[in-house]
């Protein structure tokens, strides 16, 4: 039986306003801009869909096509994006610049069905606050050997609204001085003074920077903060050792501490007596910096539905850290509480920073019955009358009609369940309880450790003129 677009939608689809249709492919992309005379602020959200139409003929697809144009050339409607019947995506006319915006393009078909991309983009005004879009800054912090700041440099950029000043914004957002510190600002601003580009420094004049064992040491610390989130920390520094000091042993001693959620990365370069060496320390904010014991990890969940309504799921990824087996495990528990898993591929680098690397892959239905595979056929024979023949040897043979003889009916099907029980082969189709030939046959087999495979065969001889039974959707039922 043909999958109808119909029944497709019920998978992912989209709306524009009244139109609906099935949704193959999509993806998503979104820019931060200014536009107009004020410059304003929009986040741009751009749509690439891919579906098709099916007509019953070429002229029926036609119709369709012609009537998609008039649907999704419209701006002002409503637009929505649906994955199992709920809204993952939704743009509403009042909520958009001259409400949504659609394009549709046709591309090369076969027969009644016709491939379409449709481009949605959607303008949505961003709030401001304090007329401020973005800023984005590191500052840079150098420490002598006491622990005492001798500067601290801040370099940024700002991007405002026209309303606001960006050179205003920064100077009515400095931190304050410190105490002892002498300040220089210097601002860079473009021809609308809404994008500047600035560099803050604050230091000391006078500094002590060695000791007894440690005659010499500067570091510098840098943040790269963006949109408040700090994404990296990195520290680098000299060090010069009094005679017998080992700088390596110094530095590997004293560096930094580490920061939860950040991987690290660091070297160190000692000279030929090692009185002498330099060092480099980066901080890394990682993904899944939630996680305890975990430097970095990834995750990706899929899913596909075939025509039996067999779901597939798979969850592949890696983790790298202490707990990594731990976290891998857990991804394993929670899967099997969504499917009934049936491979499991699990890859551990030795030699290398010890991710566990992983691939599961689980079976379910969309209906929860258990049952992945279900399918049943009808042979229909005899009826009617027979042609019979009788041959002479000296004259031409002798054809006439018989006797009129039953009509016989096959029913055939198998169904595979991953329940840990056989499905039940069906009971027989009302109206024929009084002409099965014999007990219903059916077989079982086990086709690995998960799906269970039943088939089953049923005969009847019926009087001529017994409707023709027809093959049945599937029935839930299973073996004791």
């Amino acid at each position: 039986m043909t999958v109808t677009q119909a029944q497709l939608q019920t998978v992912m689809k989209f709306t524009f306003g009244s139109a609906t249709h099935r949704i193959i492919t999509y993806r998503c992309a979104s820019t931060l801009e200014r536009t107009g005379v004020g410059h304003d602020v929009w986040r741009r959200f751009t749509y690439s869909i891919d579906t098709e139409l099916e007509g019953s003929d070429l002229a029926n697809l036609k119709t369709l096509i012609d009537a998609a144009k008039s649907e999704l050339i419209n701006s002002g409607s409503d637009f929505k994006i649906y994955r199992d019947a709920q809204i993952i995506h939704q743009h509403d006319a009042n909520g958009c610049h001259f409400g949504p915006v659609a394009r549709i393009d046709t591309q090369a078909g076969a027969g009644s069905l016709e491939a379409i991309t449709l481009t949605v983009e959607c303008l949505v005004p961003v709030s401001t606050v304090g007329g401020l879009i973005d800023e984005t800054y590191e500052e840079s912090t150098v420490v002598d050997d006491e622990g005492q700041t001798t500067s601290i440099v801040r370099s940024g950029t700002v991007l405002t609204t026209a309303a606001q000043s960006a050179a205003a914004w920064i100077n009515a957002n400095l931190p304050a001085q410190p105490v002892g510190y002498d300040r220089t600002l210097d601002i860079k601003t473009d021809d609308t003074d809404t994008s500047a580009a600035y560099t803050l420094t604050d230091a000391k004049t006078q500094r002590r920077n060695y000791d007894a064992n440690v005659r010499d040491h500067k570091w510098s610390k840098t943040t790269t903060i963006k949109s408040g989130v700090l994404e990296t920390i990195a520290w680098s520094g000299t060090v010069r050792m009094a005679p017998g000091q080992s700088a390596r042993t110094y530095i590997e001693a004293n560096l930094p501490a580490t920061t939860g959620g950040y991987a690290r990365d660091y070297s160190i370069n000692n000279s030929d007596d090692d009185r002498d060496g330099t060092y480099r320390v980066t901080d890394t904010r990682v993904t899944w910096s939630g996680l305890p014991n975990i430097q970095d990890a990834q995750l990706e969940e899929g899913e596909s539905t075939d025509a039996n309504g067999r779901i597939t799921l798979t969850r592949s990824g890696f983790f790298v850290g202490a707990d990594a087996a731990t976290q891998m495990a857990s991804v394993l528990a929670v899967l099997a509480l969504d499917g009934v898993v049936i491979s499991r591929d699990v890859r551990t680098d030795i030699y290398g920073d010890g991710r566990i690397s992983f691939r599961f892959t689980a079976l379910a239905t969309s209906d929860a019955s258990g049952i992945t595979s279900w399918s049943e056929a009808v042979r229909k024979s005899g009826g009617g009358r027979s042609r019979r023949v009788l041959l002479y040897p000296d004259r031409d043979p002798f054809i006439f009609n018989a006797e009129t003889g039953p009509r016989v009916f096959e029913i055939s099907g198998r169904a595979v369940s991953i329940t840990g029980s056989y499905v039940a082969p069906p009971g027989v189709p009302i109206g024929l309880e009084d002409h099965q030939s014999g007990e219903t046959e059916y077989a079982t087999s086990r086709i690995n450790d998960i799906e269970l495979e039943t088939a089953w065969r049923m005969l009847f001889i019926c009087p001529p003129g017994t409707a023709i039974p027809q093959p049945r959707s599937k029935i839930v039922a299973f073996l004791p």
